[in-house]
């Protein structure tokens, strides 16, 4: 689950599958606490490898981004802890073919807008510039798609709490679509990408009672995937995931 706040050290657990419904059972991967503080905002993502990161703002490192991996044995920081120039809240990770790891979040030395970082193997940097939202920005979330374009969607402060989406051209961050392309505020707005580089949305819709709409961006255009609203009630967190077939 992505951008889960706890309390607590942070404690990453893994289902192993045997061979039958039965058999299956949870256990830690690595050591239970593997921060070295308390830990917000966690996100995860598992490479082409296998190889699961876990993403968090690191309160021992005044809530900058700290990410590290398993490497089979113990979890290990990419580059060094606190990555991040600012606390980092509101925290995503995802990675491309090429295991390039990219997580955007609410950057704090941004006056809470938004800031995507890339770790290339061996170093960390920004993606275009920081801050990269008109304004401040909540539940960011990043994506790639199988062209290594990357993608980030957030409830934009500027545009009443709506919907806005982004994509890094080589140069520079543009709207996909229009700025606020949502009908309502998009609380807990999540996003992936499918294979043929389709955009999905989910959210929390504040027009419809606080239910669960989802959007789809083909290339040209967002439309509402199924009804809006399509939840029989008013939810609370929420999340999407595409499978190998392209269903959301």
């Amino acid at each position: 689950m992505k951008r889960i706040s706890t309390s607590i050290l942070l404690t990453f657990a893994l289902c192993l599958a045997g061979f039958s419904p039965v058999s299956a059972q949870w256990s830690l991967v690595g050591s239970a606490g593997l921060s070295s503080s308390v830990a917000n905002y966690t996100a995860m993502a598992v490479d082409n490898s296998n190889t699961p990161y876990i993403a968090y703002s690191d309160n021992s490192q005044s809530n900058k981004l700290t990410v590290q991996k398993y490497n089979g044995t113990n979890w290990v920081a990419l580059g060094s802890v606190g990555v991040s120039s600012g606390s980092a809240e509101h925290i995503s990770i995802a990675i491309d073919g090429s295991n390039n790891i990219y997580v955007g979040f609410r950057d704090g030395a941004q006056s809470g807008k938004v800031t995507v970082m890339k770790y290339d193997g061996s170093s960390w940097s920004t993606v275009g510039s920081a801050g990269l939202s008109d304004g401040s920005a909540y539940y960011v979330s990043v994506g790639v798609n199988a062209s290594g374009v990357v993608y980030v969607a957030y409830q934009d402060q500027t545009a009443g709490s709506k919907g806005s989406v982004k994509r890094y051209n080589g140069s520079s961050w543009v709207y996909v679509g229009s700025k606020g392309f949502t009908s309502g505020q998009t609380d807990y707005l999540d996003m992936d990408v499918d294979g043929s580089g389709n955009l999905y949305i989910a959210y929390r819709d504040n027009n419809i009672g606080w239910k669960a709409h989802v959007m789809k961006y083909n290339g040209s255009s967002w439309s509402t995937l199924g009804s809006a609203g399509f939840s029989s009630g008013g939810i609370s967190e929420i999340a999407i995931a595409v499978d190998g077939n392209n269903k959301p």
